[in-house]
Parts: structure tokens; sequence; C-alpha cells
């Protein structure tokens, strides 16, 4: 007779409760059992019991899998702790962490269990040049024990793998291709070193390092859930196996400063930072026609681009603006036009005559007057890169003149002029422009956002290191063109990161913004807004938005977040998923 009540977790869906099933046994929790679930069969796994639920409508397990939990402890509670930590559920949380044929019910084996280390311990390195911190992961990979290295991109896992010496890559494997059969390898302790792209930070292996790359994002990185960030994935999997936490990058994230205070290395050189002020009598306001607004270009850019590119040398001009104006205004009523398909801010493309969305690409005619107030004439306004590459062409031959639109460019017949947006910077290692210049640098600051001068900072950081391999590699000039508010920040960068950071932590621990406190964004249906919002509120958090149409937005201590789970939770029961909103928290 089935008379043992056990709590089970479904992998995979949305609703954060357990569901209750007979069994002849109690079960350990992280046992895999096969249940009924309305007229399909699906794969569970056991839980600590949450509510019992008593009567004859509660079903039977048909079968269970596992005779005990084949999932590695520290990856067990790793999910227990994310599915919390990220208002994103165990099931969900499970279901990135374990590889599909796990969640599908086949067979694992036990695999190998390894010594833990005797403690938790956290290294910083940071250094600007890429060569010097690999060279620093390579000795990690050398020592005695296992390693987890990732990597914010694959690309880079897989370049930095390519290169291991061939001793070192035998004992190594990159989590890429066929991840269940390396899962299995990795399982039953058949490599040393797992290095891998962010969603290797779950692989099986007990490391005693886990060694992440921080490229100083604030955002959370996983491409599901959990939607936290990865920088604290891999610190809690590293407390808990009690192993080394190492992070290095150019600069660390607000996060990681705060709570470790890493060295500052190097700092950028005065010499090598140009400042145009935009408010200079010497300068070009180029008009586009169909266009409202101008261009400023100082006669320094000119100059020093012309200069470089003469010299043989690649420049890089950028502008973070995409199409020949960034949005299409009515003059009468103000309406903006946006994507009716994904609500993005239209663009205007095809010298005036076409909007396209920069979300989905869809391209259609702009009409000849707003579909509003069937007044006004819509205009482009804030002009962008399309229209930057118009007036560059006034000034520098077409064989030296490129718009780069994202992909890798090939090796270049000519020194030329690159235009783009900050994604340019991808092509500084291969193009070495002797030249990076920030057009409208003020624009980086005027982002309501509280990350904004951190950003602005970062982009600043990765326009004078990146692809370099040391000082006396390069000459490279950074030129940054602002008025007196864009000139002014840039002095913070030369001071180095310590100040920026020093600084901006104390103006976000005033307002309690990460990495002092969490902001939580939460998108949901219309039909449940309102409620939600007035549940929020009785529990005594606080909630902004900016209309009726936009995400809602809380701004809380990390003790809070209770709360908000209590609150939740009624929106991610079973009986009322179809209402469940999307959450995102943003911690760095």
């Amino acid at each position: 007779m089935l008379s043992h009540l056990v709590s089970v977790i479904i992998p995979g869906d949305l609703w954060w409760n357990a569901l209750t099933y007979r069994a002849e046994s109690d079960l350990i929790p992280g046992v895999r059992v096969k249940i009924k679930l309305r007229n399909s069969e699906r794969v569970g796994f056991v839980v600590p019991n949450e509510i019992i639920y008593k009567g004859s409508r509660i079903n039977n397990i048909i079968q269970v899998l596992d005779d005990k939990c084949k999932i590695d402890r520290d990856l067990w509670n790793l999910a227990i702790w994310a599915g919390h930590e990220s208002l994103c559920g165990t099931g969900a949380a499970l279901q990135t962490i374990l590889p599909k044929p796990i969640l599908d019910g086949w067979k694992i084996s036990d695999g190998f269990k390894k010594a833990l280390q005797s403690e938790f311990k956290y290294t910083g390195f940071y250094n600007p040049f890429e060569n010097v911190r690999y060279k620093f992961y390579l000795e990690q990979l050398n020592k005695p024990g296992q390693n987890l290295l990732i990597f914010p991109l694959k690309e880079s896992a897989k370049e930095f793998y390519n290169d291991l010496p061939d001793d070192l890559k035998n004992n190594s494997v990159l989590w890429s291709g066929n991840i269940w059969q390396i899962w299995q390898d990795v399982h039953n302790n058949k490599f040393k070193n797992v290095i891998s792209a962010p969603g290797g930070i779950f692989a099986p292996i007990k490391p005693d390092r886990i060694i992440i790359e921080d490229d100083s994002c604030p955002f959370y990185k996983m491409p599901r859930s959990p939607k936290i960030n990865l920088i604290r994935i891999a610190e809690k999997r590293a407390e808990i196996l009690n192993a080394e936490f190492i992070t290095g990058g150019r600069m660390p994230s607000g996060y990681i400063y705060k709570k470790y205070a890493p060295d500052e290395i190097l700092k950028p050189e005065r010499k090598n930072i140009i400042l145009a002020d935009v408010n200079d009598k010497k300068i070009f306001n180029e008009n586009i026609k169909g266009i409202e607004g101008n261009l400023k270009i100082t006669r320094s850019i000119l100059k020093r681009s012309i200069k470089n590119i003469i010299s043989g040398k690649n420049v890089f001009w950028i502008l973070n603006r995409y199409g020949e104006a960034a949005e299409i205004k009515c003059d009468n009523c103000g309406n903006i036009l946006t994507c009716k398909k994904c609500g993005a801010k239209l663009r205007v493309t095809d010298s005036g005559e076409k909007s396209e969305c920069p979300e989905c690409g869809d391209v259609k005619k702009i009409p000849d007057t707003c579909p509003i107030c069937n007044i006004g004439i819509l205009k482009g306004k804030i002009l962008g890169l399309g229209s930057l590459f118009e007036v560059a062409k006034k000034y520098f031959p077409a064989e030296n003149l490129i718009l780069y639109k994202g992909k890798n460019l090939k090796k270049l017949k000519y020194p030329s002029l690159i235009l783009g947006t900050f994604g340019l910077l991808n092509q500084a290692e291969k193009l070495k422009p002797g030249l990076i210049s920030w057009l409208n640098f003020d624009a980086e600051l005027f982002r309501q956002e509280y990350i904004t001068e951190f950003k602005a900072f970062r982009n600043l950081s990765e326009s004078y290191w990146r692809g370099n391999k040391s000082n006396e590699d390069s000459d490279r000039k950074i030129l940054i063109q602002a008025g007196h508010n864009g000139i002014k920040f840039a002095s913070k960068f030369y001071s180095g990161f310590k100040y920026f950071w020093d600084n901006e932590l104390k103006l976000r621990e005033e307002f309690i913004l990460p990495p002092f406190g969490l902001m939580i964004e939460i998108t949901c249906k219309n039909e449940i807004r309102a409620e939600l919002i007035n549940d929020l509120k009785m529990a005594g958090i606080f909630v902004s938005y900016q209309d009726e149409n936009s995400p809602l937005f809380i701004n809380i201590e990390h003790e809070e977040l209770n709360l908000i789970y209590d609150v939740l939770a009624k929106y991610f029961y079973i009986k009322n998923i179809s209402n469940a909103p999307d959450v995102k928290i943003y911690d760095m």
C-alpha cells in the first residue's frame, strides 16, 4: 500500500510549489521519480515535504528511478539556492543546471566523489592585458586539483582551450558540442579541468578552484532562469564546495569591488587621452536632409583621423546609435513611432524614406502624417550612425571608409576609418586602431539607469585597453568629444577604477542601489498588474514605474528578498501559472 506522502518538483515548469504524491516509503530529496501530471507522464525530483495534502485524489508515484540522489550535492544545493535567490523556483533552476537526458529520466552513474577543500577563499587578478590574465589562468590550471574556468563568451573559452599546451589539453575539456557526453565524462572524473562559456558553471565537477573572467557586467548573464548574475552563482558554488573563488578582468564589477576590493595593477596614461570640447568654436555642424538636429565634429577629430590613416593606421569613430536617426517624432503631438510587433522605438533608414525596428528588423515606409493626430509631420530626431556615415563621405575617400554592422571584418586592403557602435571594439585586437574617437560621449552619461556612469567608464576602459598586450605594444590614442560634463567625467577614467568605484559606491550606498541592495524588474500582464502592485504595497514594498505599460521596479535590501518571494508565490502557483510575471534581478 502506498502510504507515504512525498513532495515532487517538476523541472522546467514555472510554478514554484511542489506537488504531492503517494509512495511506498519515504524518499530521499534529489531522487528522481516518474509521475502522472494531467494526461502525461513526467520526471520529477523529490524535495523536502512542503504541504502535505490528504485525500483520495492524490496520485501514486509511477516509478522510482534512483536508489539515491545521483546529482552532486553541491549542484542540488545550488539549485535550491538559485530558485529562491532568483525568484524563478527550484524547477526552473534545475532545468538550467541539468542536461535534458537527466530531466527525461536517463540512467546516471554514481560519479566520482572527491574530498573538498578545507575553506572558501577569494583571489582577484585584474590586469587590463588579456594575454597576462590568460597566463595567470594557465598557472592555476597547472596546480594540483580540479579547476572550473568560465569565460563570458564561448569564443573566448574556445580560443583559450585551443591554445592550451598538449599535456594540459589532454586533461581538460571544452564545455561545447555533445554536452550530454561531456557531462557524463566530467561526472565520472575523466578530466581535471573544465573550460566553458557561462553554461559550464553547472558542470558536475568538484573543483578546487572556480575561475571566472569578470567582464564587469552588472546584469544577469544566464540565458535562462535563474536570472541572476553569473558571478554570484560562481561565488555561491565555491562557498558550497569550500573552493577557491578567483575572478579576473580589466576592472571588477561593483559587487566584487565592494566585497573583496581587488588590487588595481595599471591605470591609463593621461598622455594617451585627448579631450575635445564640443563647445569649441572650431567645429563643424553637419545637417542631414530630412532629419532635425546636427552632428558636431571637432577639427581635432578630423585632423587626427586623417593623420592616422595617412600613416597607415585604422581609426574608429564610435556613436552608440544605429540608423540615420535614433527616433521618429511627430512635430505636432510629440508621438514617437514604435514597432507594432515588439514596441521598440523605430529609427530612420533608407535616406530618410523608411523606418526600421532595431529589435525585429521590420522595415516600413514612413507615413506622410502622424498616425495619432493625422496632422503633424514625422521627422527623424537624434542623428545616428547612418547620418554620421554620410558626413564622413565628405572628408574621406570611399576606399578608406567602412560602416561596421556587427560582423567580423576581413583583412582591410587600405587603412580605414571605421564607424560603429560600442561593439566595434570587438575588432580592436585584429585591426589595431591608432585612434578611437567617441563622437558624443555626453550621450553615454544621459541614460536613466543606475549604472550609467559605470557603463561610460567601462566603454572608455575597453577603448583604451582592448587588443593591446602591453603598455609598450601600442601608441593608441583615445579621443573623447564631449561637453563640460563628459570632459569632467573623463578625469575619473585616467584616475583608475579604484578611484571610480570608491566614489560611485558612496552614491549607491546612499540610495541602496546594487550592490548594496537588489533592483528587481517585473513585467506582467495587464490583468494582474493592479493586483500585483497592491499586493506589493500591502507588504510594505515601494513600487515605481514610468507609466501604466512600463515594467515595475523595486529597490530593496537583500534581507527583504523573502518579502518579494512571499508576495509573488501565489502568481507562480500551478493553478494560477498563466498569469506568472517575468522577473529579473540586478545585483551588481
